[in-house]
This record gives C-alpha cells, structure tokens and sequence, in this order.
C-alpha cells in the first residue's frame, strides 16, 4: 500500500477487493465476504489468501480477468507503476528459492513498455505466489522488529518505518543525546538547515532504539496534521466514513497510546499559526520527534549541526571514494 497514491488512497480491504473484483462479483461467490481481519493477516503472511481465491484464478482463463482487474482498478492508483514492476522483478531476482529457469519463465516480459503489459507481468508474479507452498512469516520477527506491537499491527496498517540511508555514519553521540532527552521531553523538534540529515538521523534512531519501545509510527508531514491522521489506514475503517469521523476515531486511538509508543513527523516544515491540530498531538500521551526548518517555542528543540569529526568524514567519505583513508589529508583540507 506503500505505493498507493496518497489522493487514491484505500483500505487494505477494498484494495483487495478491487484486485479481486471479478472474483467477488462471481455467481459462485456471492457468499464471499472479504474480512478486515483476515485481510490484514494476508497482508503481514500470517495465513495464507483463501484456497477459494486461489483455486478460482487458477482456473483456465480466470486468470486473463486478474491482469484485467489490476490494469484497470490497481495500476491507476499507484504513484508508479513502472517502479512497481522493477520491484517486483528485483524481489524475483533476488530469491534464492525461486528457480532459475522459473525465474526466467517469470520475467521473460520484463521489462515493460505498455500498461497493459505491466499488469500482465505483476499478475504473473502473484499467480505464482499464490500457487507456491505457503510459508508462514515468522511472528517472532513481526513484533520484535521496532514497528507495532501485535495490539497496534492488527488496528493499523500504515506507518512502518523506513530505513536509514546504507552510508548513514557518525551520529552515535546524537543519537545518545537524543535518546537521553526522550527520557525528559516527550515531544522533540529536530532542527537543522536542509540536508543536514534530519530524516536519515530520526530513521537511525528508530532502528538503533527499536527495542526501546512497544510501538514506532512514521510519517512524512503532508502539509495538514489533521488529514494526515485522518489518511491513516485502520481496520474498522469504512468506505462511508468522511474525514472528520475518520478524524476524530484516529486520534482517539493514538491519544491513548503510552510512553512506550514513539512517533515520528518527517519534515513537518510549518508553524503553529498554520497547524493548530499540533496542540492537539502536544497532548499526546506517547513520545513525537518531529523534524523541521521551523522554529518552536513549545516542546523541545534539539539542533543538529554538521559533522565535525575528521575519522567520522574520513569514514562518511570513504563509503562513496575507496582510497579516502589513503586521501585523509585531502578530506582534512576540504572540510577546514
């Protein structure tokens, strides 16, 4: 869902049954009904998709309506489906359980020049998917990986966090200093000039503190507080639901969170006069770290300044020019 456009955004439920509409709208399974719950298990790899809609794509033909139903429902909602597509290919590539005869089977198409050939090739993958033996994912990764506990998970189906940047480096005594200050400030701004690095840094955090906290939440600031709760995805949500109702059940869920849950606002580039639902999430029980050009008189600021130290540099330096070390005193002479 991550790939879904933000203005065409669904539930993890009726996107699924957007995919499986020709499924649905079946005679022989007018009984079927797609369950938030069990939906939202297909999605983590808890169970497996139901054998009925398995067997019934697997069926002659019934197949050609799936890469239909995904050209017609599924790839006008996605920011990019050609990006889509390339991920579904590397995710292929890169499974060492996947033959390589299969795999050449797989991507024989790829890659892609029409829509309609995109959908084809990503209706492949899944009707391979579907048909594999189902492995289930291990539960043990689901909730010790720093993200939602079980509780959480199975309410809301949004904000994971992404990973900081392979190169990220050098930030120990912030990320020390941060950690410290979260202990005695349950509401941080991150401050810093543009590309400082206050993303990469607050993503580092997250995954270096991971065990820290039941709960961590990620969002990037999408210019209104209010709407960004409100376009959270929830399980009980319902397509009748306007957006202050959507509003007002979010935020009553997430102000009843404790201490032990951290949000993070990427980017949150406003001021208070602009954002008056951030008095609504300073009263917020659970910890929030925002980071922002702004400048706040509430909460806490904590500025992140350039990097200093010359082996830190030298160690940055040498993740994008192997022979730094060898050139130390040229990424000394640079940085003076």
């Amino acid at each position: 869902m991550q790939a879904v456009s933000e203005g065409r955004s669904l539930n993890q439920t009726e996107f699924m049954r957007k995919l499986f509409i020709y499924f649905s709208e079946h005679d022989e399974n007018i009984d079927f009904e797609f369950d938030n719950g069990q939906v939202c298990r297909w999605i983590k790899g808890a169970v497996s998709v139901s054998p009925r809609i398995i067997s019934f794509y697997l069926k002659d033909k019934n197949n050609e309506y799936l890469s239909i139903n995904i050209e017609e429902n599924i790839l006008p909602l996605l920011y990019d489906s050609n990006m889509t597509a390339q991920n579904l290919y590397n995710l292929v590539i890169s499974d060492v359980s996947i033959s390589e005869q299969k795999k050449q089977e797989l991507t024989i198409n790829y890659p892609c020049e029409e829509t309609a050939d995109i959908a084809g090739f990503i209706c492949a993958i899944l009707l391979f998917a579907m048909e594999r033996k189902f492995v289930k994912r291990d539960e043990k990764l689901l909730t010790t990986s720093g993200t939602l506990s079980p509780v959480v998970s199975d309410r809301i189906f949004d904000g994971a966090v992404p990973k900081p940047c392979k190169y990220f480096c050098g930030r120990d005594k912030e990320l020390s200093e941060l950690h410290d200050l979260l202990s005695r400030h349950n509401k941080i701004f991150i401050g810093g000039i543009a590309g400082i690095g206050k993303s990469e840094f607050v993503k580092a955090y997250a995954s270096e503190y991971k065990k820290s906290y039941t709960n961590i939440l990620y969002f990037t600031y999408n210019g209104n507080l209010q709407s960004m709760i409100s376009d959270m995805d929830f399980a009980d949500d319902l397509l009748t639901d306007e957006e202050q109702t959507r509003f007002k059940k979010h935020n009553r869920f997430l102000r009843s969170l404790k201490e032990d849950t951290l949000i993070i606002i990427d980017n949150f580039n406003t001021s208070v006069s602009k954002e008056p639902t951030l008095d609504v999430l300073m009263k917020y029980n659970c910890r929030i770290v925002f980071t922002t050009r702004s400048r706040f008189e509430i909460g806490y600021t904590y500025e992140l300044n350039e990097i200093s130290d010359i082996n830190t540099l030298t160690e940055l330096t040498g993740k994008f020019y192997f022979e730094a070390e060898a050139n130390r005193h040229t990424v000394v002479n640079e940085t003076e």
